[in-house]
């Protein structure tokens, strides 16, 4: 019984993703401090307002605006939100969610109840949360040794990869690119 109960500990605090994903998502805050929306929902959006991750509860949310897409040919009239202006990605990660008074302690409560979706980009080195349809926000685990402090992945089809949906990034200027 005590070697089970340690066991288990030790598990615990091995966690290095999880636990250090959550400080380097507070230097992220530090160097981009979260604002908060109408819904009372925590928030960090790209330089050009471009692309928004949320958090609240025990969910998050990305969201990127379709503009660019629909300029390199994506077909509105197949997205399943009917919202022409953005292109959501969300995940819920527990039925009962908490609210706490910050950004970075309410992230810390949905990477404990979402540990699952956290995960690590090593060729970036990147930690990473993954949403709903495949969306997935990065930000970096050092700030200082990164050219890329947050980095918002999207997918316009779930499932279904940009060349099979014909879309040409090459027109278009802003910030996306096809990877």
């Amino acid at each position: 019984m005590i070697a089970l109960a340690f066991a288990l500990t030790g598990c615990v605090s091995l966690d290095v993703v999880g636990k250090d994903a959550v400080r380097a998502f507070g230097d992220a805050l530090k160097a981009m401090p979260a604002q908060t929306d109408y819904e009372a929902s925590w928030y960090i959006a790209s330089p050009d307002g471009g692309a928004e991750f949320h958090w609240s509860g025990a969910s998050a949310q990305m969201k990127a605006a379709s503009k660019p897409f629909i300029d390199a040919g994506l077909d509105v009239s197949k997205l399943d939100s009917g919202d022409e202006e953005w292109l959501y990605y969300a995940a819920n990660f527990a039925t009962q969610p908490k609210q706490t008074a910050s950004a970075l302690a309410q992230f810390e409560y949905i990477a404990s109840v979402g540990r699952k979706a956290i995960g690590y980009h090593t060729a970036m080195d990147h930690y990473n949360i993954s949403l709903d349809g495949g969306g997935v926000f990065e930000w970096a685990k050092d700030l200082s040794a990164n050219d890329k402090d947050i980095v918002f992945v999207l997918r316009a089809y779930p499932r279904i990869s940009v060349r099979q949906i014909a879309l040409d990034f090459s027109a278009h200027q802003g910030a996306w690119r096809e990877a």
